[in-house]
């Protein structure tokens, strides 16, 4: 079957069985940014653009795409928004892996054309089901808040992150020198670590900035009850299937 379209803002035509998936024929049009997750138009990894709302390839016929513009995410790289969310993943402390790329940045794509200020539960409501291989909830709602801000202020506007109600519960100084220092907090969910400590240098009368962050625990969890793979591939896990 013979189907036009328009991919990556050019004219094409496609020849597929109509039944076959956007994403199989996607990957055979060599635009691996598009990768097969869950299958299920859960996880995101397959996530495009489809006439400019995110949309799961892994579910979409390529049958009914006739005349559609779809965008991957090797052409969105040109858009201005691809770097405010860079910007902002960068300032919430988040490395993309590569493999869950589409998911998060279309996503946020979709929260930055969709909501002027977005609330915590509309971001929430939005990622829940993206596959978090890479990074955490809490970072990700802090990484398109920061995009937020990005995106506004290259386009001129004023805009500011929520306010939250935070406790810092525990500070204590590790180590001083010239140019750095090192600490250990422990805050209250909701935090902006790197709010925090541009907070702090207003208060000193300095610029600072974070040059890493390490989390050795979060809720319940903390880093002492991890296990490494081959603990967990040398135990006996007695797993229970409905």
């Amino acid at each position: 079957m013979k189907i036009p379209l328009y991919l990556n803002n050019k004219k094409i035509v496609l020849s597929a069985e109509p039944t076959e998936s956007l994403l199989s024929v996607l990957r055979k049009e060599k635009l691996y940014s598009v990768k097969c997750g869950c299958q299920k138009g859960m996880c995101g990894n397959c996530m495009i653009l489809l006439n400019d709302k995110s949309a799961a390839s892994c579910l979409i016929p390529v049958g009914i795409t006739r005349d559609c513009h779809i965008i991957t995410l090797e052409y969105f790289q040109s858009n201005p928004c691809y770097q405010d969310i860079i910007a902002g993943f960068s300032k919430a402390g988040i490395n993309l892996c590569g493999y869950c790329n589409d998911g998060k940045i279309f996503t946020a794509y979709t929260i930055l054309k969709n909501y002027y200020r977005p609330t915590l539960d509309q971001i929430y409501s939005a990622i829940k089901n993206l596959d978090s291989c890479c990074t955490d909830f809490s970072t990700l709602t802090n990484g398109i808040l920061y995009a937020v801000a990005e995106k506004y202020a290259r386009e001129g506007k004023s805009v500011t992150l929520p306010k939250r109600n935070v406790s810092i519960i525990d500070l204590k100084l590790l180590s001083v020198t010239p140019t750095t220092f090192t600490f250990k907090t422990t805050v209250s969910k909701g935090c902006y670590i790197r709010s925090m400590i541009e907070d702090m240098g207003k208060i000193l009368g300095v610029p600072l900035t974070m040059a890493s962050l390490k989390r050795t625990k979060q809720g319940d969890f903390s880093l002492t009850d991890a296990k490494n793979l081959a603990e967990i591939l040398s135990t006996n896990l007695n797993i229970e299937t409905s």
